[in-house]
Parts: structure tokens; sequence; C-alpha cells
């Protein structure tokens, strides 16, 4: 009642009117916040996407020391990650694709956007790179991948050698989010409640809501040897038995070639007997933006390892992370006063850890 109340009042918008608060919070960005001056890359070029989409990495789940030994812990985390790199220079709507001539490289510092690049580490236990495994790692030794411009620049200037192949690079926005997130962000910080809870949910599902895949699932009944047939073929979301010979499933229309292959089928066979393999404007979501949310969880991942480094810097230990927060075994504020408090982008201690 009061998340209905409240987006009623403040946004004149219903709460039926999407079906996720992802989608309710696009939708208060685009209406109330959204500067049309200021236009964000929406890319729905599926080569781009799927280059892009290689450099959005998700939060960083660490246990660097799983013992305690005669000392106290403190558990911090940051007052709204996401939302407070959102804050950073965005990737604007002029994208040109540039690719190194000379065994040099490009030159890293004149870019902005994202990049395959080559990577020798500098053997720092913490890993300022990831890579997606099974889960997210973050390496030793030589590897490659696509990354953005400023997580490369950040493992640049902590001794990691990076050579910097291809990629897109992109003019830079500033002040896209900052309305939208201060003024949530206050609303939040002097609300209790469920009239908190609002504030937050809306300020943490924006940002996310720019990263979905640009497909759109089809949702439809199929037989069961349909569906014997399209979980060989396809990304299948989820799917449910109705009766014996009836399932409704959740599909990506887009033919997989990996799953092709994984299933011993003839890829092409199934092109050839399909048809073809292209999207319907139908079948696109029309207002996401991989590059934004890649960059902003990029930002958000350079700010948590500068902290960590300074941590060590100080002789201090670093236990576990999780995405935006952090078990450490000095305080904070011995480190930088200025960490902590309750400003966006700030440190809170949530709790210290007795031994």
């Amino acid at each position: 009642v009061e998340f209905s109340k409240t987006l009623f009042l403040l946004y004149d918008v219903q709460m039926t009117e999407n079906l996720t608060i992802s989608g309710i919070a696009m939708k208060i960005f685009l209406k109330k916040y959204y500067d049309k001056n200021k236009p964000l890359p929406l890319i729905n070029n599926k080569k781009i996407f799927g280059d892009i989409k290689s450099a959005y990495y998700w939060g960083r789940v660490e246990v660097y020391n799983p013992l305690i030994k005669d000392s106290n812990l403190y558990y911090y985390d940051v007052n709204s990650l996401y939302p407070f790199s959102s804050l950073n220079s965005l990737p604007g709507n002029d994208c040109e694709y540039i690719e190194s001539l000379d065994s040099s490289g490009l030159y890293l510092r004149d870019l902005f956007g994202f990049f395959h690049a080559e990577i020798k580490t500098n053997n720092h236990y913490l890993g300022l790179l990831p890579i997606k495994n099974t889960n997210l790692i973050f390496p030793n030794g030589n590897f490659e991948g696509i990354w953005s411009s400023e997580e490369l620049k950040f493992a640049e200037a902590n001794g990691y050698e990076i050579k910097v192949l291809r990629g897109y690079n992109f003019n830079k926005i500033n002040n896209i989010f900052n309305s939208y997130v201060k003024d949530l962000y206050e609303k939040k910080s002097n609300s209790l409640g469920a009239s908190k809870a609002v504030y937050k949910s809306l300020l943490n599902n924006l940002i996310g809501r720019f990263g979905l895949n640009i497909n759109k699932p089809i949702n439809k009944n199929v037989s069961l040897k349909d569906l014997d047939y399209i979980l060989s073929t396809r990304d299948v979301y989820n799917y449910h038995k109705i009766t014996d010979d009836n399932y409704l499933i959740s599909i990506n229309p887009i033919i997989n070639k990996k799953i092709c292959f994984d299933h011993g089928i003839d890829y092409f066979k199934v092109l050839n007997k399909e048809g073809n393999n292209k999207l319907e404007d139908s079948n696109l979501f029309s207002d996401v933006s991989i590059a934004i949310s890649a960059m902003i969880t990029a930002y958000s991942r350079n700010f948590m390892n500068k902290i960590k480094l300074e941590i060590l810097s100080k002789g201090g230990k670093v236990y576990y992370m999780d995405t935006d927060s952090l078990v450490i075994d000095i305080p904070l504020d011995f480190i930088n006063p200025n960490y902590v408090g309750k400003n966006l982008g700030q440190f809170k201690l949530e709790h210290k850890i007795l031994e």
C-alpha cells in the first residue's frame, strides 16, 4: 500500500503499470529525471551488444582469510555503491570501433569505452581484472579479454602490463543519473520503515535495468517433444509442467550454436530447418543500455579495489568482501576519516565482530 501510494503521489505512476520494480524505476527516471539532450547508447546490434556484454561483470565475492586469529574484525558496507558509481562519466551516444595497427597497441589513456586487451598481471594476490568462469575470478598470469577502459586504466596504474588491441570508443556524458540518485538517496536517508524500503528499491533497481539482454524472452505452451527440441537448441530460462504433454516455457528465440554443439546437433541444419535466426523488432528491448551498466559496475569494482589496496598498504588485512561490503581487521577511519559516514558512497560500520 505504501509503495503504491508513494508512486502515485510523487511520480503520478500506478504500481500496476509495470510487471517489475526495475521497470517502474525506469518509467520514473524517463518521466521525471532524464535529460533528452544527453542520449544514452541504446545498443541493439547483436555483435556490439555481445562484445560489450563480455565486459559486463557482476559483483565480487571473496574469502581472503577464513580464520580469525587474535584480532577484532570490522564489517563495513558502502552506502548505495552502484548509484554512487553512476555519478561518474558514462558512455554517450557516439561510438567508434577502433583497432590497433601496430604491435604497441592502442594508447589506453586516450580511450573511453570497452576494449579487447592482452594482460600480464603483477602477481598481487588480490587480482584487479575479472574473467568469467563458472564464477567470477580474478586471476594472475597472462590472459586476454574485454574490459572497460576505466578498469584497464586502474589495473595499469597498479602494476599490470596492458596491450589494448581493439574495441568501442565512446564519448563521455556527465550528470545522467545525478538528480535521480541524489533525490532518492535524500528521501531514503530521511525516511523510515516502508517508505525507506520504497526509496531504496527504486534507487537500486534502476541501474540493473539497463543491463538486460536485448532479446525479449518468448513465453508459450509446447508439447514434450517440442520441449526436448527447444532445450537442445536454445537458452531456456524456465519451464513448468502443466500436463504430461503440455509445458509452459520462457525462452530466448535465437538458436544457440554452443547449446546445439553440446547436444550433438548440427547448428546449420537447425538454421536451414527453421529458415532464419534473426530477431524481430518486437522481440527487442528498446530501452536497455549494456554500456551503461557495464561501466557502472566497473567503477564499483575500482572503488572497492582502491580501498582494499589502501587497507593493505596500512598493514591491515581483508578477510572477506561481498560486492559492496568488507570485513577487515583495522577501522576504516584509521586509514581515512572521510571514508566513513552517512553520505552517498561512504562506508557505514555495520558492526564489530568480536574474536
